[in-house]
């Protein structure tokens, strides 16, 4: 029924730092706090058969495990890696099981090293930007800042990666619409010598959009890009940058949930529980609860409970606002989480609607500058 199927694995519902744009913590239902503060052991033998069950049954044919949290080297390092050999023998069973984590790096140290490379563990790291633009959001409990930490995790990361020890560590940056983005990219790929990279679009709904700024998330899009192209292209991925430019020629978006692709994600919550992908929480607690548990709900089961919820919701539909723009084919009305309202779903068009045609035509007039020819484009469009 799917490809690969990405579980989001919440390790931890808790964090050692309290970023001011979180959409775990910080949200309205604050639902994390209410739950048991790491995975339950019991719960560990219960996934693993969960997901040799979705293998054996042809429902995907390879699943990614994302461990998250929180923040999930809270989890400690007996307890994860105990957790990961069990995983492990999913692999060596089907070779179709891959792991992988996302942090904030503060607690990286030779150990952690260690058991990456021992479970091939690939590593995404959350950082915004040089000091002044990581800590302005980015903050500890005490609201100390997490600058210091987050770079020496990071150093470490690269350099096992240059010893060949681990893959080469990836970065999430949430966009800052008023900061310069190649001041950014400088620093992530020359200060930090990450080369794989996504920018994202700041957690919003319709209920709850982002108040704007001088300069908006499309007009940041299109510096970046400029800035990628001159300095980067075909050293340095950034997943949006590639992804528009793919859909744009009438290729596919490397981004699930991003163009017309439907993300193909499942998250597992501490207590066991099943939800939808964690990309939608902002929405909602409700629009992500499946009333699903491992103990008695398979993966199969719970995907399909999810598409029937998402698509009760209007995401299978292109908003009625988004017809006749030039852009609807591949747009699509934007991700669902901007386009998300109580009172009519994901059946509104984005909130950033007018940032995304700023960047679409941009991206268009550097292609069409480029020599691709403007039919295929149109057809692409079309």
């Amino acid at each position: 029924m799917v490809g690969r199927l990405e579980i989001i694995l919440k390790l931890t519902e808790r964090c050692n730092i309290a970023c001011t744009y979180c959409y775990y913590f910080e949200n309205d239902d604050r639902s994390a706090l209410t739950r048991p503060w790491r995975f339950l052991d019991e719960s560990v033998p219960i996934l693993k058969a969960r997901i040799q069950d979705a293998l054996l049954n042809g429902f995907c044919d390879s699943v990614r495990i994302i461990f998250h949290g929180g923040e999930p080297l809270l989890f400690g390092k007996v307890r994860f890696r105990a957790l990961c050999l069990e995983l492990m023998s999913i692999i060596s069973a089907n070779k179709k099981v891959a792991l992988c984590m996302q942090t904030n790096a503060m607690l990286v140290d030779d150990e952690w090293i260690e058991i990456f490379q021992e479970f091939k563990i690939g590593v995404g790291v959350s950082v915004d930007g040089p000091r002044e633009v990581h800590d302005r959001f980015r903050l500890d409990k005490r609201g100390r800042a997490t600058f210091d930490k987050t770079v020496a995790g990071i150093h470490k990361l690269v350099g096992a990666a240059k010893a060949e020890k681990i893959s080469p560590p990836g970065a999430l940056i949430v966009i800052q619409p008023a900061v310069d983005p190649a001041v950014v990219y400088d620093f992530v790929v020359n200060d930090l010598g990450i080369k794989n990279m996504d920018f994202l679009l700041p957690d919003a709904t319709c209920e709850n959009p982002i108040i704007g700024t001088s300069r908006g998330c499309g007009e940041y899009l299109c510096l970046l890009l400029d800035h990628w192209l001159c300095y980067g292209q075909g050293s340095v991925d950034i997943r949006i940058l590639t992804s528009t430019v793919s859909l744009l020629l009438g290729r596919h978006s490397l981004l699930g949930g991003f163009g017309p692709a439907r993300s193909t994600a499942l998250t597992v919550l501490s207590d066991g529980d099943i939800n939808g992908d964690d990309f939608l929480r902002p929405c909602g607690d409700h629009v992500v609860d499946l009333g699903m548990n491992l103990s008695s709900n398979g993966l199969m089961e719970a995907f399909d409970s999810n598409e029937v919820k998402l698509s009760s919701l209007g995401a299978d539909e292109v908003p009625l606002a988004c017809g006749g723009c030039a852009y609807e084919r591949i747009c699509c009305g934007g991700q669902l989480t901007h386009r998300y309202s109580v009172k009519d779903g994901f059946r509104n068009k984005s909130i950033y609607c007018k940032d995304l045609k700023i960047f679409y035509e941009h991206v268009c007039g550097l292609l069409y500058r480029s020599g691709v020819n403007l039919a295929e484009i149109e057809y692409a469009l079309r």
